[in-house]
């Protein structure tokens, strides 16, 4: 199946495309339901979200990938062409609530994945709590979304805000060697969370947090919140974005006001931030959660990264939004085909007892759940380098470092 459509419906874009399972899917196919920002705060992170889960689902029904031989998958000795359905969130946690009943009520599906921004999945996930449906993010950071053993039906193959700043702030502290550092990041439950996680490991490591300054999520400037930050005169700033438009204005504003030493997550390392920011990313920190080809990634992780280039023409390149979500589906379709089974509780046993290679930093690359449905993942810093006009973002610290 290459089918795709895109309708507008009350509050949700919806696209059908090949994925898994559903009673409500025709005859031969198995239907998940997908949940994410097509459109709005978060919308700049849809495509690669969605252009990984194509790819999988191709793989699935086609030639398969290192988790599944092809041809469709093998549930309960039927024959299943894979699709999905996806309504958009808008990264509103009404509107998120409003598609995934959708999704349980209406379409039928097995099994959701969502959603990206962690208000949204906080919201959705009573929904699928409530109505027994297993839900897996492989965006959302909240640590409240598995903090909770009560949840059981919540799966996160994502690290949590705490996991995250573990490795970070080691590093910070023990390999770079900051004493003082400020945070800016945006005024919701990724912000907020985020920066009180890492104040919290920070100063367990002995490094004081200066100041943490909060924005509108929809801010065009932070001139002023860095100034108030650059006040307290830290070693280093801490950005904390969760898109690249925002990034791309952060760095910039943060040389402006004087910081030489800039610490920023993820969306600050997409692969055309050179191209939008230039000189002032020199020397920047960037959080990075799974291997490139600098820091020698296995060969499953490189044969990924090939496929998707391939089947997009080169414009979505791998990162830290895709690589999860890939593995994310895969992981669907390797529940269904271990539950030999659409049942939603048959589902959710497979999917709580996964074991399952990825291309994201699990151990080992072996995605697992605990007890609380929450995935182990490890993280290090990598530092953007140019050298005769050329870019690198290199790893610098932890587990994708050399040495």
């Amino acid at each position: 199946m290459q089918r795709r459509t895109f309708l507008k419906t009350a509050g949700a874009a919806t696209s059908v495309g090949v994925l898994a399972g559903c009673a409500g899917g025709s005859e031969g196919t198995t239907t998940i339901g997908v949940l994410g920002p097509e459109s709005g705060p978060l919308s700049t992170l849809w495509e690669s979200y969605e252009a990984n889960i194509q790819l999988a689902v191709d793989q699935m029904n086609g030639d398969g990938n290192f988790v599944h031989d092809g041809g469709g998958l093998d549930v309960g000795g039927t024959a299943r062409e894979v699709e999905y359905i996806a309504y958009d969130t808008e990264s509103k946690p009404n509107v998120g609530v409003s598609a995934a009943q959708r999704l349980i009520e209406q379409d039928g599906v097995p099994a959701v994945l969502g959603a990206m921004s962690s208000t949204t999945t906080l919201a959705i996930m009573d929904i699928t709590e409530s109505s027994e449906v297993p839900q897996i993010t492989s965006v959302s950071v909240n640590e409240k979304i598995t903090g909770s053993e009560g949840h059981r039906w919540m799966f996160r193959n994502k690290d949590t805000d705490s996991m995250r700043a573990q490795f970070i702030s080691d590093a910070i502290a023990n390999d770079i060697g900051f004493d003082s550092v400020g945070m800016v990041g945006p005024n919701d439950d990724f912000g907020v969370g985020r920066m009180e996680a890492f104040a919290s490991a920070l100063a367990d490591r002995g490094v004081e947090t200066t100041a943490q300054q909060a924005f509108n999520p929809d801010q065009q400037s932070f001139l002023s919140e860095l100034e108030q930050i650059r006040a307290d005169d830290p070693d280093a700033v801490y950005l904390v974005v969760n898109d690249p438009t925002s990034a791309e204005v952060l760095v910039p504003q943060a040389r402006q006001v004087g910081f030489e030493e800039i610490v920023a997550t993820n969306p600050a390392g997409t692969a055309d931030m050179p191209d939008k920011v230039g000189d002032p990313l020199e020397g920047a920190y960037i959080e990075i959660t799974f291997p490139n080809e600098a820091s020698g990634a296995a060969d499953h992780v490189t044969d990924w990264a090939t496929s998707l280039s391939e089947a997009t023409d080169g414009e979505i390149p791998p990162d830290y939004i895709g690589a999860p979500t890939y593995d994310a589906v895969n992981l669907l379709g390797d529940a269904l085909v271990r539950a030999g089974s659409t049942e939603r509780p048959a589902v959710r046993d497979a999917v709580a007892s996964a074991s399952m290679t990825g291309v994201y930093p699990y151990p080992d690359f072996e995605l697992s759940f605990d007890r609380s449905g929450q995935a182990q993942v490890v993280s290090g810093l990598a530092q953007w380098r140019q050298e005769s006009g050329e870019w690198s973002l290199t790893p610098v610290t932890g587990p994708f470092a050399d040495g």
